[in-house]
């Protein structure tokens, strides 16, 4: 969302402020650009691709930036987009001096996130370096053209800086597609491989179980034939008390009661 949010305030910028047809049709035949509203959404679009950078950053690595950072910079933004739909350009221009500043100061933060980022070895910070050093090469060549020295040519760079910035991004974020579900696709089998080991070892355990319970049941049935023989023959008492009988009914196999008789001899 991010990358998207930025493409499109580059879009903007480039479709308002340029070398192209797009801009000559806005400014001579549209009539819903002027010199005014030119400059406005230009410097607008501009502070907010250093907004929507350190959200970006904050996305990708979250333990470099300050949570509050991006947003302090969006309240910024959204005081830049309040002043240039309430001011006209002029005195838009004197309070724009100190929002560039704030943008010089969101842009070295981010900076130095990405520098140490990629110190840290974080997952692709060292590509997305490359992306942003090209991308300020660009801004660093566009600047020094406006104050009449050209490093390269007279045409402005920074379009192109950004172009090189979003397909190193493109890179970044396959490459971390690419990680993840392969981090994914290895959990995956791993937990397989646990389910099974785990499968295994509770098979082992309730055979183990089960073999116990059968020498227990064993063990019992012999304790229960030892009771048994133990116990006085019902039929020596059926002789001597006719109308007599015993209720023996174990709870379990073995029971807890002993029953037992003695003729006396008188």
């Amino acid at each position: 969302l991010a990358i998207a949010l930025i493409s499109l305030a580059e879009v903007v910028r480039f479709a308002v402020f340029g070398d192209h047809h797009v801009f000559e049709w806005l400014l001579r035949y549209s009539g819903l650009l002027t010199f005014s509203e030119q400059g406005r959404i230009y410097y607008t679009a501009t502070f907010w691709l250093g907004v929507l950078g350190l959200f970006y950053l904050r996305a990708l690595f979250p333990l470099d930036v300050w949570r509050r950072a991006p947003q302090i910079a969006a309240g910024a933004g959204v005081l830049v987009i309040g002043l240039a739909l309430v001011l006209d350009f002029a005195h838009f221009a004197m309070v724009l001096p100190v929002f560039l500043a704030v943008l010089g100061a969101i842009v070295a933060y981010a900076v130095y996130v990405m520098v140490r980022a990629a110190w840290l070895d974080r997952q692709q910070a060292r590509r997305l370096l490359v992306g942003l050093g090209g991308m300020i090469l660009a801004g660093v060549h566009d600047a020094l053209a406006t104050a009449g020295v050209y490093l390269i040519s007279e045409t402005e760079l920074l379009t192109y800086g950004f172009l090189f910035f979003i397909f190193v991004q493109f890179v970044v974020v396959a490459r971390r597609f690419s990680t993840t579900y392969a981090a994914v696709e290895d959990l995956s089998e791993n937990l397989e491989r646990k389910v099974e080991q785990r499968t295994a070892e509770l098979a082992a355990a309730n055979l183990e179980i089960q073999q116990k319970n059968e020498d227990i049941t064993d063990s019992i049935e012999y304790a229960k034939r030892i009771q048994l023989s133990s116990l006085p023959d019902v039929g020596q008492l059926s002789e001597r008390l006719p109308q007599s009988f015993i209720h023996y009914a174990p709870k379990d196999i073995v029971s807890g009661d002993f029953y037992w008789y003695h003729v006396a001899e008188d």
